[in-house]
């Protein structure tokens, strides 16, 4: 028979993770969408559709996202979170949107990847996504999640190993894509200059 703990676990891995947009990203120019690959359950019952924009605190960062969070700031602004204020590190992720393309929890431990079931649902998603929020950039955080989008059909002009752009009827914008930021191979100071020279190229193109 199934425990409570049981029964909680497999209701989490139905919760729709909803993005979490920054209540100035709309006058941002460019727009910054940051792209995680997926997320899970680290404690019973810590998921729910707005844990993103909960995550995006300043005082969430000691929760199990902490690495990822803080490094996604320190790529994007080339800070450590413990050199800025509260404030700044607020102002930062209301100018943003941050996702994960795989919308449903992949499971209740690290390093789990999606299932077949889940790439294939969120390669339908995705379109619709790039529609809703239009941005100018797009930062894919992973290798794995850089693997599935160049073979998902929507990557173009790819430029390098590492910058291309997304194409989607009616639309498209540019995409970087970076090491992981819970990976050992992520590079906060080699990939902050790397993501500055693909935001300067994007701004001279706006």
């Amino acid at each position: 028979m199934p425990t409570e703990s049981d029964v909680s676990t497999k209701a989490a891995f139905k919760v729709h993770i909803l993005p979490h947009k920054g209540v100035n990203y709309d006058q941002q120019r460019p727009r910054i969408l940051i792209l995680g690959e997926s997320i899970y359950e680290w404690a019973s019952g810590c998921l729910h559709p707005n844990i993103l924009t909960d995550l995006t605190r300043s005082d969430s960062f000691r929760e199990y996202h902490h690495r990822v969070f803080a490094r996604t700031f320190q790529l994007l602004t080339g800070k450590r979170k413990t050199e800025v204020s509260k404030d700044e590190c607020w102002q930062f992720w209301q100018s943003v949107v941050f996702c994960d393309y795989v919308s449903t929890p992949v499971g209740n431990g690290p390093r789990q990847p999606p299932s077949e079931e889940q790439w294939k649902l969120a390669k339908e998603e995705f379109p619709e996504l790039l529609t809703r929020f239009r941005p100018d950039l797009v930062v894919a955080l992973g290798v794995r999640l850089w693997c599935r989008l160049q073979s998902s059909g929507v990557i173009v002009e790819k430029s390098g190993l590492d910058r291309a752009k997304l194409r989607i009827p009616g639309y498209e914008c540019h995409v970087f894509a970076v090491y992981h930021p819970s990976s050992g191979r992520f590079k906060p100071t080699r990939d902050h200059a790397n993501y500055i020279t693909v935001l300067e190229d994007v701004k001279r193109l706006l």
